[in-house]
């Protein structure tokens, strides 16, 4: 039974953002993520802003120190093998 509360669109979580829930899941500030994944603090502030796509490596790296799957960043997805997500021709 479909009721008005059941009816919308679901809002697109973006890279970026799942950057930021990444992070913040693992009670990780900006600069103790940095440090670990080998990055400077405005990498990890400018990504989370979505001033910058970062590389597939800070990517992995990013999803490793974080505890979640890298998959789940790039696409939303768990399990997506590469080249699946919203950038395909980007495999860096």
């Amino acid at each position: 039974m479909t009721t008005a509360y059941e009816s919308g669109s679901v809002p697109q979580i973006e890279v970026r953002h799942r950057l930021r829930i990444a992070r913040e899941h693992a009670g990780l500030e900006q600069d103790q993520l940095a440090e670990l994944i080998g990055v400077s603090r405005n990498t990890v502030g400018n990504a989370e802003k979505g001033r910058v796509q970062p590389r597939r490596i800070t990517i992995n790296a990013w999803a490793l120190a974080c505890g979640v799957p890298a998959s789940w960043i790039s696409t939303g997805k768990v399990g997506d093998g590469p080249g699946n997500g919203p950038n395909p021709g980007n495999r860096d």
